[in-house]
């Protein structure tokens, strides 16, 4: 029997389900509440409806209501994470029992295999009576931190104009030279993470660390194993480049004086530093980037020319009508007088060209003190400069070719999705390789197989296709930078009897401005 009164009786059955039965119907529902489950607290109605027609009318058979609660109540949180307990007495039941409960905590807690994790502080010292108290916490997993890549710094060249009150300096940090054994990137590995456990002691295993793979060289840079890093170092003496997606070191020639009759005319696959000049007549030909360091630049050189790479003259050129400077990409110099640049991608100027025939995507005069005068300025999308001629009106004639924005927008769109797809066709392949790597790896190296070779070659091909694109997506993005169809900027002054054509429109300046002019639709705009 759990409880009687002249009105009904309670008992259970079967140590679980509740039962009522009636002997004089009328009983409050509320009164129920507060009599019978406050000292009872054990109770749990389940079936209310049934409780309320049970008091209110008569009933032969006993009517379920309920259930049993235990004494000890383990409550799980859905994730296995915590367990909390709920002590069913009374107060004064609490008080009787009081000193056995920690053992009997326990033992509920084993039935439910609640065995990780138990906060023993809380069963001795937090105890409350038909409260929720938690005494079990898991621990979550700590996922593995991702693999960390950092090659040698391959920022962007972009020169830098100093003065010190007599001398303008045209300083920019062009070719990276390194000896063998010297650092040119590194991987910091991924960590497998630590697993955790939920309060059933069920293992919960973390997320691993993503890896990286290590894009280089390896006839040119090796790797090895420090702690928890994987170091790059050069192999050979010789110019670092990061090129097909790979970083990698390639020939460097340094000539240590100037290029004259001692050396010859200079003609080298790779990249080229004179520390000197190049004297007149003479000319330095490479198949990458060629750097010139002398402060008094170059004359009346025959050619310097880059094949494939960038260009830069750390002075000026005096070119005397016959120096010719080609680069497949961009021109980097202090000053031109009188001669021919032609680049591939930007000419950028430091301070002044005069009498000079420029020919490239974009130039630009860096210099609040820059200025064109005379010659001739050739870009197919973009010139910039503080002031175009001066106050003796010579001729200075501006033309931009101009672009359709639309099909570069197009082609940029077109070229974004392609570029989506080869990242996830090198990770489908990466996975690929990563599996051959587990099943072929012996003592930290790479055992050859053909599969892996071809997966390995993949690999290659999808990294030099991302590398075009790139290289073709800050292309039609210098671009779409431009206003409208072709723009030239002037920020101080265009001086009369300069002549702008932008898209086959031209202007000739009539009277000193400035601002912007660019074309949209055939049309020439200013502002």
């Amino acid at each position: 029997m759990l409880f009687e009164n002249s009105y009904f009786k309670l008992f259970s059955e079967n140590d679980d389900d509740v039962l009522i039965s009636i002997d004089v119907p009328g009983y409050d529902i509320k009164l129920f509440s507060e009599e019978v489950l406050i000292e009872n607290p054990r109770i749990q109605v389940t079936n209310f409806l049934g409780l309320k027609h049970a008091l209110d009318s008569w009933s032969s058979e006993p009517i379920k209501i309920g259930k049993i609660k235990p004494t000890i109540e383990v409550i799980l949180s859905s994730d296995k994470m915590e367990a909390r307990i709920k002590i069913n007495v009374s107060h004064t039941e609490f008080r009787r029992i009081n000193k056995d409960l920690p053992h009997e905590i326990t033992r509920a807690l084993h039935a439910k295999h609640v065995t990780y994790g138990i906060l023993y502080d809380a069963l001795n010292n937090n105890l409350e009576p038909l409260k929720e108290i938690v005494v079990a916490k898991g621990i979550m997993p700590v996922n593995g931190k991702d693999a960390a890549v950092k090659y040698m710094d391959m920022a962007d060249k972009k020169p830098n104009l100093k003065e010190d009150g007599k001398i303008d300096f045209y300083e920019l940090n062009f070719i990276k030279q390194v000896n063998p054994g010297d650092w040119v990137g590194e991987k910091i590995l991924a960590t497998p993470g630590e697993p955790g456990k939920t309060v059933n002691n069920e293992m919960l295993l973390p997320r691993a660390g993503k890896d990286i793979i290590l894009r280089y060289d390896s006839n040119t840079i090796t790797e090895s194993n420090q702690g928890n890093k994987i170091i790059l170092t050069a192999l050979v003496e010789g110019a670092v480049a990061f090129e097909e997606g790979k970083i990698k070191v390639l020939n460097h020639l340094i000539i240590e004086g100037d290029v004259d009759y001692e050396t010859g005319n200079i003609n080298f696959k790779g990249y080229v530093t004179v520390k000197g000049t190049v004297n007149d007549g003479f000319s330095v030909r490479a198949e990458k980037d060629i750097s010139i360091l002398s402060e008094t630049g170059v004359g009346a050189v025959e050619e310097i020319k880059s094949q494939y790479g960038d260009i830069y003259i750390k002075g000026g050129i005096s070119g005397k009508g016959k120096a010719n400077i080609q680069a497949c990409k961009s021109i980097y110099v202090k000053y031109v007088n009188d001669c021919t640049m032609t680049a591939g991608e930007n000419i950028n100027i430091g301070l002044y060209a005069i009498d000079a025939n420029l020919y490239a995507k974009n130039i630009f005069v860096n210099s609040e003190k820059g200025r064109i005068i005379g010659g001739s300025l050739n870009a197919e999308a973009k010139v910039s400069v503080y002031t175009i001629g001066n106050t003796s009106e010579k001729k200075t004639y501006v033309n931009v070719k101009g672009f359709d924005r639309q099909s570069l927008k197009a082609e940029l769109d077109d070229l974004l999705v392609n570029y989506k797809k080869c990242l996830l066709d090198l990770e489908q392949n990466k996975r690929q390789m990563k599996i051959y790597e587990l099943k072929l790896t012996k003592a930290n190296k790479i055992v050859p197989h053909d599969d892996y070779n071809a997966y390995a070659e993949t690999n290659d091909r999808i990294l030099m296709q991302i590398s075009k694109l790139e290289g073709r997506r800050k292309i039609l993005m210098d671009f779409l930078e431009s206003k409208g169809e072709g723009e030239v900027n002037i920020f101080k002054t265009a001086y009369p009897q300069t002549y702008l054509e932008i898209k086959n429109i031209q202007k000739r300046i009539e009277k000193s401005t400035s601002g912007t002019f660019y074309t949209i639709n055939n049309k020439l705009h200013y502002l």
